[in-house]
């Protein structure tokens, strides 16, 4: 362990697998999926809602914890450099161990921050480039590729510099103290009776703790570079919570901007004013988004099923309504003879910019008899004595409103 952390250049070892790995990755999946471009802000991706968002609040969680890595790694550096050079001529092996496996910490550590410097750098340059060119494709599979590998081989470089210095300072500061146990204990064996008879006629007073005399001893090294693991590694835990929890939250808002864009619409069997025998179904654009209405769909009890997909368009804006006249005994089987009452139901399938959705059903019952269809509103089961039936509603048609051409043969 000692001959490996005496290199620097055993640095390449130990980060250029996370960057090719990253990288490869990339690669494979931009030719698995033929997408050799990659969209900085999802609102430019036609496969997202257009608000779906932009690159800042993922840009400020990687830029906060590349920021921290560098200030860490930097202040590592210069405590070992520092280390190094004012402790010369050590008192124990403690300093030289230390010595032996610097090379590669500092290594780790200067290249986690010269890395993740370049990513940051990168990042930006790539994002300006994103930002001010004609079709948003210029972040290319390479330049993602790129991005992945200094991102990953930063972090990488930053987790294995404490890690390694971890490695070092508890195991050679027990091998210290070991060996200043064995010292005193062969003295003590040397001294013999004298020593013996000298304690036991001479007060010895018991040793005395000083804060200042522990923060320069070697635990206090190792529990600082513990210490240093430890909140590091929460740091990391912290930030990938947060990151699920936002992950979780913007597909959350995701779901319901796309629920908030499809067409909201009722559906009523209604009469015209001037006409209160011919039975119409009137459509009320309830929503916030313009669509409109591309079927409509009638159905019986027992099965048998009409649709309309021959409509004249009907473009419905928010608060705006139509009509489409329906002749209910078009829904009969046969004509010419008695008919008992059928219940049946209206669905109208609406269009709009994030596909098709479909009406609540309206439900009427119609029969036929005496020569001509009949028709209510309602179900069969509404038909009880005492029972209030439900009365279509009555409009006012402007001039410009009119019947429109949607009529079902």
């Amino acid at each position: 362990m000692a001959n490996f952390g005496s290199s620097l250049w055993n640095v390449l070892w130990v980060v250029v697998p996370f960057g090719i790995a990253a990288a490869g990755w990339v690669i494979f999946t931009a030719w698995k999926k033929g997408d050799w471009f990659h969209y900085f802000d999802p609102k430019h991706n036609r496969g997202f809602a257009t608000d779906a968002g932009d690159f800042t609040p993922h840009w400020k969680r990687y830029a906060g914890m590349a920021k921290l890595c560098v200030t860490l790694s930097a202040g590592a550096v210069a405590f070992l450099i520092n280390l190094l050079v004012n402790q010369s001529s050590p008192a124990n092996g403690f300093a030289d161990r230390v010595r032996q496996g610097a090379p590669l910490t500092i290594g780790l550590f200067g290249a986690s921050s010269f890395l993740l410097l370049c990513f940051l750098l990168w990042m930006t340059y790539c994002y300006e480039e994103y930002c001010h060119s004609k079709n948003h494709d210029s972040y290319r599979a390479w330049k993602y590729a790129v991005s992945n590998a200094l991102g990953f081989m930063g972090f990488a470089a930053f987790l294995f510099g404490f890690f390694w210095l971890g490695l070092f300072v508890p195991h050679y500061s027990v091998q210290a103290q070991k060996a200043t146990t064995s010292t005193a204990i062969v003295s003590t064996s040397i001294a013999g009776n004298s020593t013996a008879t000298a304690t036991a006629q001479t007060h010895q007073p018991p040793p005395t703790f000083s804060i200042s005399e522990w923060f320069s001893s070697e635990r206090s090294l190792a529990v600082a570079t513990w210490g240093l693991v430890l909140v590091t590694a929460f740091l990391v835990v912290a930030g990938w919570i947060e990151g699920r929890r936002q992950k979780r939250q913007w597909d959350a808002e995701r779901k319901q901007r796309a629920e908030d864009a499809k067409p909201t619409a009722v559906i009523e069997i209604a009469v015209k004013e001037e006409s209160v025998q011919d039975m119409c179904f009137a459509c009320f654009n309830l929503g916030n988004n313009t669509f409109y209405i591309d079927e409509m769909i009638v159905t019986t009890a027992n099965g048998r099923r009409q649709i309309s997909s021959q409509l004249t368009p009907l473009v419905l804006v928010p608060g705006g309504w139509a009509t489409i006249d329906y002749d209910p005994a078009a829904i009969l089987s046969t004509f010419g003879e008695d008919q008992p009452w059928i219940d049946a139901n209206c669905v109208f399938v609406l269009r709009g910019a994030t596909g098709r959705v479909c009406t609540e059903p309206e439900w009427f019952h119609v029969a036929y008899g005496k020569g001509r269809a009949d028709w209510r509103k309602g179900r069969t089961e509404d038909l009880v004595p005492g029972a209030v039936a439900s009365q279509p509603k009555v409009l006012r048609m402007p001039k410009q409103n009119s019947s429109d051409s949607g009529q079902m043969a």
